[in-house]
């Protein structure tokens, strides 16, 4: 079961805040918020009352996990209302995980999740397309690609945002089970027999590994304001 600063870690996610700005929404001293989650230290009753009346959060699942996390079922305003998606700055080189909450890594929050019901409860990001590097598979340049953000994402051939040497792409990648082998494709074109093989990693070179951080499989993208949903 999902301990209660879990429970607060989603909240927080699902405000759209970086932990900072988190904590001064509850008056609560920066350093003093972090300190709760780096020892793994009860949260006071007076932050968890603030909270609950702050941002609508069901006490019952706050203090035990059960039922839903806001006061009002899933789907309605209050839900909706702070259902956000973080939009990541180009330079973030990081792999999947809560550091790009971090409000250096955040370039603003996004509201696609009321076209995106089914992805409420998910992990999901987003990088803005710049460049020839992410377009391609019928992304074009400007428009946000929402990805799955979860740690320990089963991997399968597919469209990813990825870094490579510190930059990061969006292409097809191929994950060979017999040689543990790593293929990128270009995708020109949304067909993907049209696909270029740019680059082949292995992961058993710690110089290819250490080059390489999958961020998470594509999931949709935003493209003149209409959402281009792919599963």
């Amino acid at each position: 079961m999902q301990s209660i600063l879990n429970r607060i870690r989603l909240v927080i996610k699902q405000s759209g805040l970086s932990d900072s700005a988190f904590a001064k929404s509850l008056n609560v001293p920066q350093a003093t918020f972090s300190n709760m989650f780096q020892r793994e230290s009860e949260p006071k009753p007076s932050w968890l009352e603030l909270i609950i009346s702050k941002y609508k959060v069901n006490a019952h699942w706050l203090l035990t996990g059960e039922g839903n996390m806001f006061v009002d079922e899933p789907g309605t305003a209050v839900a909706e209302s702070v259902a956000k998606i973080p939009l990541l700055r180009q330079s973030v080189s990081c792999g999947p995980g809560e550091e790009w909450q971090d409000a250096d890594s955040v370039e603003c929050y996004i509201e696609p999740m009321h076209l995106l019901p089914s992805l409420k409860d998910r992990a999901v990001y987003a990088f803005r397309a710049r460049g020839t590097s992410m377009v391609g598979a019928g992304i074009d340049d400007g428009d946000i690609i929402l990805f799955d953000g979860e740690r320990g994402q089963i991997v399968t051939d597919d469209l990813y945002v990825f870094a490579l040497n510190g930059s990061v792409f969006c292409k097809l990648v191929k994950f060979d089970e017999i040689t543990g082998r790593i293929r990128i494709y270009s995708m020109h074109t949304e067909n993907i027999k049209d696909a270029e093989l740019l680059k082949e990693l292995d992961p058993s070179n710690s110089a290819d590994a250490d080059t390489f951080r999958l961020f998470g499989r594509v999931l949709a993208w935003m493209h003149e304001n209409r959402l281009m949903s792919r599963h």
